[in-house]
């Protein structure tokens, strides 16, 4: 056996999967992780990377030994991935199953060609294969060549072991301190109160363990060296997929003026450094309480309220995939109505209604990410689809759809922001929820400045909150290019 940390995911609903297990997915990977579908479109070529099958729940022996033959390296559940065990690539068929048969304690007797005078046998006791025959061969010889024969079906008598339950989905928490001593202290209290902890020393370290982990909240010191507290709170409510995500910030100091700075920048909780616990224990599970119901509903399938605010829509959008859930979600916010579909990790669906506008696909995708929109998700069959795309990859290219649209967008504001135009319909529902703020500079937009800081000044705001209010605007569609 060898060992592997760094893997190529062939099925993109694997991803979180495979973050889970520890695994870092990579270009350069030591294995390949695939879905059962992706190996029968395209198996593996003979001398590639080892290929790991990964299902939610055991499949069966037949189906099992069928992948073997394509070349697949190992098959396991999603639980079984986090104790990955790895055949070389040079294993016959045999000992990969041998492998299987461990990992599901496989108790019964197996056999080809059933009823006919050449029927083999093999027979398993808690994994281990105990006695085997067919033709002239006995032992792992002659499994070998029962697994061998590709067009009779394999037939088992007996059981495979359905894995324990695993432990309730648990919440992550992310500790960025720069000072060693309270880092640790706060580990150590929240991970007594069941959550899952990592930690950095400083906001660039936080930023680059959000990205590689699902992280449900963020405990943030605000004075820490190379990026501090504001600038992590910046960076992440600039990005559609981390805007919602939980930030608590903490401070040596209690200033209702910070207060009120943290409450407009995006923070949930400002709290000073009292030693206190229970202050940060109560505000974090007020905090991930939204997204634990969300997890909760999805394995009881059962119909959950879903609140985009608290939550977030990537976050919920990602969750479905990776539960590979089945049902509709229905939103509505001051703007519109929204509805996504989806089948076992794929998108059947996605309307976005606007007014009179109405958009599906990416574009509708897009809308519902950059809203704020509260409903509920109602677990149904969807309609059909089975060129339904992988969810987790529309996510992705929706993401990258939305960074290149608002650097072009904004690029364009700075230019000449007289060259918008508002759309009025959804500039009058927009108003009904804006700040202060956001309606001052879709006021000063009417007067057509020529220049970005023109509109600032005109609206008496900073002029980067001004762009940032303008990039908004431009991706709920309440203003627009003039044609």
């Amino acid at each position: 056996m060898f060992d592997v940390d760094r893997v190529l995911v062939r099925s993109a609903s694997l991803t979180r999967a495979v973050q889970a297990a520890g695994l870092e997915p990579s270009e350069q990977g030591q294995a390949i992780v695939s879905s059962p579908d992706d190996v029968l479109a395209a198996p593996p070529s003979k001398g590639s990377l080892p290929v790991i099958v990964v299902t939610e729940a055991p499949l069966d022996a037949n189906a099992t030994a069928r992948l073997l033959r394509l070349g697949v390296n190992v098959v396991l559940t999603e639980a079984q991935l986090k104790r990955l065990e790895l055949a070389p690539p040079e294993a016959t068929v045999a000992e990969r199953f041998a492998t299987w048969a461990r990992k599901n304690q496989l108790t019964g007797h197996l056999r080809v060609l059933k009823g006919s005078p050449l029927e083999g046998v093999a027979t398993f006791e808690k994994g281990q294969l105990t006695s085997a025959s067919f033709c002239w061969l006995d032992g792992a010889p002659a499994l070998e060549q029962m697994l061998g024969i590709d067009d009779s079906p394999i037939a088992f008598e007996g059981q495979v072991a359905q894995p324990a339950p695993g432990p309730r989905p648990v919440t992550q928490v992310l500790v960025a301190e720069d000072d060693e001593a309270i880092r640790g202290l706060i580990e150590k209290l929240l991970a007594r109160e069941g959550y899952k902890v990592l930690t950095a020393p400083d906001g660039a370290a936080a930023l680059a363990l959000i990205e590689r982990f699902p992280i449900d909240a963020v405990v943030s010191d605000i004075d820490m060296p190379r990026l501090d507290g504001w600038g992590l709170l910046r960076t992440l409510r600039a990005d559609a997929v981390t805007r919602e995500l939980p930030v608590v910030l903490l401070s040596a100091y209690e200033d209702s003026v910070m207060t009120l700075r943290a409450a407009k920048s995006g923070a949930r909780a400002y709290l000073k450094k009292t030693g206190r616990s229970k202050e940060l224990v109560d505000a974090l599970a007020l905090l991930t309480a939204p997204r634990r119901a969300a997890r909760e509903g999805l394995s009881t399938r059962r119909e959950f309220e879903v609140d985009l605010k608290a939550i977030g829509a990537h976050w919920l959008l990602s969750l479905l995939a990776e539960h590979e859930a089945v049902g509709r979600v229905e939103l509505e916010d001051e703007l519109g109505r929204y509805e996504v579909e989806v089948s076992e990790g794929k998108l059947v669906r996605a309307v976005a209604q606007n007014g009179s506008l109405r958009v599906e696909g990416v574009s509708a995708l897009e809308a519902i990410i950059t809203s704020r929109a509260t409903g509920r998700f109602v677990p149904v069959v969807p309609a059909e689809n089975r060129e339904a795309p992988e969810l987790f990859t529309v996510l992705a290219d929706v993401h990258k759809g939305l960074l290149r649209f608002a650097a072009a967008r904004v690029h364009d504001l700075v230019i000449s922001p007289r060259r918008l135009a508002i759309n009025e319909e959804l500039a009058a529902m927009y108003g009904r929820a804006a700040t202060a703020n956001e309606l001052r500079v879709l006021g000063a937009l009417r007067q057509a400045p020529p220049t970005l800081a023109e509109v600032a000044a005109a609206a008496e705001v900073d002029e980067r909150q001004t762009e940032r209010i303008l990039a908004e605007l431009l991706k709920r569609g309440v203003v627009s290019a003039a044609s």
